[in-house]
């Protein structure tokens, strides 16, 4: 019997567990000079809090000491929400996630016949689904509960985007691997619970 994710070799799905990832590794100059690039004005006023440089001007403080810090938080935060995620979000080896989507009035017809792709880029919080990037003449939105395996999580992308000041407070985001299969779990359409008996062991994909 295959895996259900179709892997021959242990070795990879060993690998793409939460519990493989180095935050020693994954905190490289490549992602220090993204946050530098993108954040920089953010992680200023946060290192001179953190070490009492109030009365410092931002172009006086220790470049050298202010990048060890950078590194160091990083790697501080990745493992803070990998000990999150192996706590409140990882159950059983199993991992529930959401997405919000605009739909059309016949979209659940479409969905039971015809739906397979769903899309990488889900929310471990059902609170934080927003319909991002979505066809707004469609006026009607649809909110998919969905589980999927832990190994079928890019958790390196998942715990990047959520190191993002400005995006991972918000938007929670858990990045699939393309082509994991889903277990659908429930179905809303503008706030009401849709039946899904007719899709009951259908195989849906990210």
């Amino acid at each position: 019997m295959k895996h259900l994710l179709e892997y021959t070799n242990f070795q990879k799905i060993e690998e793409s567990l939460i519990s493989s990832v180095d935050s020693a590794k994954l905190v490289d100059k490549d992602l220090i000079d993204h946050m530098l690039f993108q954040n920089e004005e953010f992680l200023i006023p946060s290192y001179k809090d953190e070490n009492y440089l109030h009365d410092i001007e931002d172009e006086d403080i220790d470049r050298d000491d202010f990048l060890d810090w950078v590194e160091y938080d990083l790697k501080f935060r990745i493992d803070e929400l990998i000990r999150f995620y192996e706590n409140e979000v990882i159950k059983n080896g199993r991992v529930t996630v959401w997405r919000k989507i605009t739909v059309s009035e016949d979209w659940m017809d479409h969905f039971i016949k015809e739906g397979k792709h769903l899309g990488i880029y889900w929310t471990w919080d059902p609170d934080a689904a927003e319909t991002h990037w979505g066809d707004y003449s469609k006026k009607s939105v649809a909110l998919i509960e969905a589980e999927v395996p832990e190994n079928g999580v890019d958790w390196e992308k998942t715990l990047r985007i959520n190191i993002e000041p400005l995006i991972g407070d918000d938007e929670k985001e858990i990045t699939l691997n393309k082509g994991v299969p889903l277990k659908i779990v429930s179905v809303e359409i503008d706030g009401k619970l849709v039946d899904i008996t007719p899709i009951q062991g259908k195989t849906f994909f990210a």
